[in-house]
């Protein structure tokens, strides 16, 4: 696991301001130092709301010593919605 998720932090996309969210992803997150140096990594998200979460996640895996980090966005299609 290269990234570790704090389950007891709630939603940090939704908080008013941007120092805010910047400290949930902050508490929410943390990297695996061990795990991550020196590798290429890939993080993939099901979406993005204002991109807060996922510019920190992959500044901190940066940090933690990746050589180098890309991010994938994908979701499925949404058919036969139930309204």
């Amino acid at each position: 696991l290269g990234i570790i998720r704090n389950h007891y932090v709630g939603r940090t996309f939704i908080e008013p301001t941007d120092q805010i969210r910047h400290l949930g992803v902050k508490l929410k997150h943390s990297a695996n130092r061990p795990m991550l140096e020196g590798k290429r990594v890939i993080l993939v998200d099901d979406s993005i709301v204002r991109g807060t979460t996922s510019k920190k996640i992959v500044e901190m895996v940066r940090a933690a010593g990746a050589s180098e980090v890309h991010m994938r966005i994908s979701s499925p299609p949404t058919t036969h919605s139930c309204y």
